[in-house]
């Protein structure tokens, strides 16, 4: 791991180095390559220059020369009659000529006249000279003319002064009669025209060797980079890495030994310090941190076995608990088995009784008999109900699915609960859509439901109030409400009533008599048909207790 680290550092180092020399070195040779650019056109700026200015010495030495002699001949023939003048020839200039160009030159010096004054004619001149003599005719203050241009692949220097008409030559060259010269007339020029050639592979000869001088210099500074760079930046950054590393290993100490030993120049020593400083910081920080995590661990521990010990009491109590629960549920089971037995005797005798069997009865006997019968009855129904409550929670209550008309079951149900609902001054009604409707249902708990809600909505509509049971086919089954005028639900308590022993007013001087099993047992009853129960209603504006079951069509079975 160690070794693989150290490949790593070693390859950064490298990557950094390369990095910083070929950017410097970029740099410089942009400099450099600019900078010869430039040089090179400034010694074509500066061979152009000197060409004119030898040009020009070459030139008026030549003119200089030539009017020399034609004033002396003019001297000696003073008084003669005229005869033509010989001047000084272009070629006599040439030795002069090539000890200020050099030898090796090839060069042209001539005379370019715009009229011969002996004949009349146009001398032959060049495309480039008659320009020239244009510009001095178009120019009369111009003293020269220079310039570089190319023929094909070549380029050549041209330069021209003017010849004006002088006094002196007035006498040999006196122009026509209808078209004398005139002192000052630009009658010629000098041309001299020297091939750059020379000249150019001087300057590109010059341009290689100091070409070659800017490499071998890029070259020293490169290496001069590398090694400034390499014991400036990149040893001490390699050994302020691999000290972090050991402190990322957790060898704080020996990381921050390293980091105080490395010796470096300017910037890179104070990053060095401060990572000694941070890392110190950081040990003091850690160390405060072991303190703190294993004190925490510890109240931890303390409180996993706190936690453990209290769990073990919570599984010991839920066991209790459920011990209890079943106990209580067995007795209520065997308590209510063994009262449902007496009771339905005293009730069967007492409609013996009623019903005259063993001899007649006075009236208020009757009325005593009947108050009893009721009474029994209203008990024998709270058993019934807990010792369903009991089978339920023991997971045995039996459940006998049959196909069931529900249009049929309810009609029965509504004409057993009228009677009951007529001696309270209540009105019971329904609301089915024709024809039987199909379920497969347990017909006695659907019953009981119809039975338990129903007596809710009588035991909570006040007088003159009215009860309608309607049925609701859906697309998945069907929805029966039990719609009463009674005294309504507040929201806060409809979750609470489908509670065990839960009542809207559980006091003990409610004026509503009751367990509260009723709806409890519903709400399991209906839940063992895959149905669900809830409940619609506002304190003052009755209730509606809805409930779902899914339903089977006739052609199904």
């Amino acid at each position: 791991m160690v070794d693989r680290r150290e490949r790593r550092l070693s390859v950064g180092k490298t990557r950094l180095s390369l990095q910083l020399i070929l950017s410097i070195t970029a740099i410089i040779v942009t400099i450099m390559t600019l900078g010869l650019y430039v040089d090179l056109s400034r010694q074509r700026q500066w061979a152009a220059i000197e060409l004119r200015d030898k040009a020009e010495a070459v030139t008026r030495q030549f003119l200089s020369i030539r009017t020399f002699i034609a004033s002396e001949q003019n001297l000696r023939l003073t008084g003669s009659s005229p005869s033509p003048t010989h001047h000084l020839d272009t070629m006599a200039a040439e030795k002069g000529i090539r000890e200020i160009f050099g030898s090796g030159t090839s060069f042209s010096l001539r005379e370019v006249w715009m009229i011969r004054p002996e004949s009349g004619r146009t001398s032959p001149v060049s495309p480039e000279d008659e320009a020239m003599l244009s510009r001095f005719t178009a120019e009369p203050g111009l003293k020269e003319l220079w310039e570089v241009e190319s023929e094909g692949t070549k380029r050549v220097f041209r330069y021209m002064i003017p010849v004006y008409m002088e006094q002196s030559c007035l006498s040999c060259h006196p122009g026509d009669r209808d078209n004398p010269y005139q002192v000052g007339q630009l009658v010629g020029g000098i041309a001299l025209r020297v091939p750059m050639e020379d000249f150019e592979k001087a300057i590109r000869t010059e341009a290689i060797s100091r070409s070659v001088f800017t490499l071998l210099l890029i070259l020293l500074t490169i290496i001069a980079l590398s090694l400034l760079t390499s014991w400036l930046v990149t040893i001490p950054l390699a050994r302020l890495s691999a000290a972090t590393a050991k402190i990322g290993e957790g060898r704080m100490d020996e990381g921050i030994e390293d980091i105080k030993a490395i010796n470096a120049p300017g910037e890179i020593s104070q990053l060095a310090q401060d990572f000694a400083r941070m890392a110190e910081r950081l040990k003091g920080l850690y160390d405060n941190l072991e303190g703190k995590v294993a004190e925490r661990t510890q109240e931890l521990y303390d409180a996993y076995e706190q936690l453990t010990i209290r769990q073990e009491e919570l599984t010991r109590i839920n066991q209790e608990l459920v011990k209890a629960n079943r106990l209580k549920t067995e007795f209520l089971s065997t308590v209510t088995h063994e009262l449902r037995t007496p009771l339905s005797a005293v009730i069967a005798l007492t409609e013996l009784l009623l019903e005259k069997i063993p001899g007649p009865i006075n009236q208020k006997q009757q009325e005593l008999l009947t108050d009893i019968t009721e009474s029994g009855q209203q008990l024998l129904r709270l058993i019934n109900d807990l010792l369903d409550l009991a089978k339920i929670e023991a997971g045995k209550m039996e459940f006998y699915p049959e196909k069931v008309d529900i249009i049929g079951q309810i009609s029965d149900v509504e004409k057993r609960m009228a009677l009951l609902a007529q001696k309270r001054g209540l009105t019971l009604t329904t609301k089915l859509p024709p024809g039987p409707i199909w379920a497969r249902v347990d017909r006695i708990k659907i019953e009981q439901i119809l039975t338990n809600l129903i007596g809710n909505a009588i035991k909570f509509t006040p007088a003159g109030g009215f009860i309608e049971i309607e049925l609701q086919a859906v697309p998945e089954g069907m929805t029966i409400q039990v719609r009463d005028t009674g005294i309504g639900i507040r929201p806060e308590d409809q979750e609470l009533i489908f509670e065990k022993f839960r009542q809207v007013d559980g006091s003990a001087t409610r004026a509503h008599r009751g367990t509260g099993l009723g709806l409890a047992l519903a709400k399991h009853l209906v839940e063992m048909h895959g149905g669900r129960i809830w409940v619609e209603s506002r304190p003052g504006a009755g209730s509606t207790f809805n409930f779902f079951l899914p339903y089977e069509d006739e052609k199904d079975t």
